[in-house]
């Protein structure tokens, strides 16, 4: 599925999977789906909905602000904006926001 089609519900039934994020060096990281949230509705006809979703990596390193390659067994294959959020002692916590 295209990156512009996908909508929150399409993550929602992969909270608890497992996404590798590979960066431009080819460093792979496994990243778990931890939430999706949907942030407000559609614009109009053909424009989804705002929503974001959240992955926890358990990595104390925290990654730079980049897009990524994130693959998923059943999703495949998508590029996003991650941004890291948070922090604590079980990893780091990647945001990507869609709109």
């Amino acid at each position: 599925m295209a990156d512009d089609m996908l909508g929150c519900e399409n993550f929602e039934r992969h909270i608890g999977t497992t996404f590798v994020m590979t960066d431009e060096a080819g460093q792979a990281t496994d990243l778990v789906l931890t939430e999706a949230s949907a942030l407000g509705s559609s614009l109009g006809a053909g424009q989804r909905a705002q929503f974001s979703v959240l992955f926890k990596s358990s990595e104390a390193t925290i990654r730079p602000q980049a897009i990524y390659l994130l693959s998923h067994a059943e999703m495949g294959d998508m590029t996003l904006f991650l941004v890291p959020v948070a922090q604590d002692k079980a990893g780091v916590s990647y945001e990507a926001c869609f709109g």
